[in-house]
């Protein structure tokens, strides 16, 4: 169950796949409600991704699914995934997706990539 928040049947839903700890705003907010859990109301000044993140939680529950915040070890799982996708991000190992993309196009994901790679060594404190 775990790996559907992570990576397949959610990831294209808001509030379904968790976002990276490298998330800022309204990303790094669904992240932390979808381990911990989400305020019984939001307030106000929350935007439409937030409060669609907080519907599908509400929706996920009175379905019975498990949440991730109910899921040991989901956070450290999480992790590792992205871990994984920085160290190999799909548009720079999978074949198809590099034929698409510009020499330029490239260049500019393997710059990101090692930007996202010193920002995680940074937080785990190397």
């Amino acid at each position: 169950m775990a790996e559907e928040y992570t990576r397949y049947s959610f990831t294209h839903l808001v509030g379904g796949r968790l976002p990276n700890p490298l998330s800022s705003d309204t990303d790094l907010s669904v992240r932390t409600f979808m381990l911990s859990g989400f305020p019984s109301t939001l307030p106000e000044s929350a935007d439409d991704t937030l409060k669609l993140a907080k519907i599908w939680d509400e929706e996920l529950i009175r379905s019975g699914a498990k949440m991730p915040r109910d899921i040991a070890g989901f956070e450290k799982l999480a992790g590792a995934y992205y871990l994984k996708d920085i160290l190999c991000p799909f548009d720079l190992v999978h074949e198809t997706a590099r034929k698409r993309k510009t020499e330029e196009a490239l260049a500019a994901i393997r710059k990101r990539t090692e930007g996202d790679i010193c920002k995680v060594l940074d937080l785990v404190g190397y």
